[in-house]
């Protein structure tokens, strides 16, 4: 599947961002069950945070990763009228550095790559924390379907690079097979919901994926 253009995960990065801060709104102390022992509070320094160490490794040109502790403004401000902002700031640091950067090479997840991995890990980085917001505060998941089947193909080929599972696109057998929405299966690959969700179907041996889901990272 190709991926969307970057445009596409500008566009993601912010609205997701934005969503976030406004769901979290200044109720930081409501637990986040997708994330146990996080409130809203960790929720969004975790995005924000997340965003300007991305962006910063992009505006460096870093070649190795950053350590968290060195990420600029990387503390959710006490005054919950800034919050919103300082969240939005962070996403549109880095559309502005991966759009500086051109096809500039920097340190990725997977190694030394383009900046633009950056617009796209964020993007969904973005969305799936968006996902445990909504869940938490009792709202649906609501993930446009071309940009979760892009977040589930991101994933894979996250989990390949580490483990060296060989991920392929086709139609084949297999031991198990799982089938649903695209925003389903990104959030039970993410663990965000269970694989007995009534909208997803397992076929074949489901101990395969328990055992699948738990031995890969989130």
């Amino acid at each position: 599947m190709a991926a969307p253009g970057y445009d596409r995960f500008f566009t993601e990065l912010r609205g997701c961002t934005a969503e976030l801060a406004r769901i979290i709104d200044g109720d930081l102390e409501r637990p986040v069950p997708t994330c146990p022992g996080w409130t809203f509070r960790q929720l969004a320094t975790h995005v924000g945070r997340g965003h300007r160490w991305a962006a910063q490794i992009v505006a460096t040109r870093a070649a190795t990763p950053i350590p968290m502790r060195e990420v600029a403004d990387g503390k959710l401000p006490q005054d919950p009228a800034l919050h919103a902002s300082w969240l939005n700031a962070g996403a549109d640091q880095v559309i502005e550095a991966v759009t500086a950067a051109g096809s500039d090479l920097v340190w990725t997840l997977a190694g030394i790559g383009p900046a633009s991995f950056w617009a796209r890990r964020r993007a969904h980085e973005a969305a799936v924390h968006l996902a445990d917001a909504q869940l938490a505060a009792g709202l649906d998941v609501d993930l446009a379907p071309e940009f979760a089947a892009d977040g589930v193909d991101e994933w894979l080929a996250r989990v390949a690079d580490p483990s060296g599972v060989t991920v392929a696109r086709g139609h084949g057998k297999a031991d198990v097979a799982v089938r649903g929405p695209a925003a389903g299966l990104l959030l039970i690959l993410t663990r965000r919901l269970p694989p007995s969700d009534p909208a997803i179907e397992i076929l074949g041996e489901q101990e395969l994926l328990t055992h699948w889901l738990q031995h890969t990272p989130f």
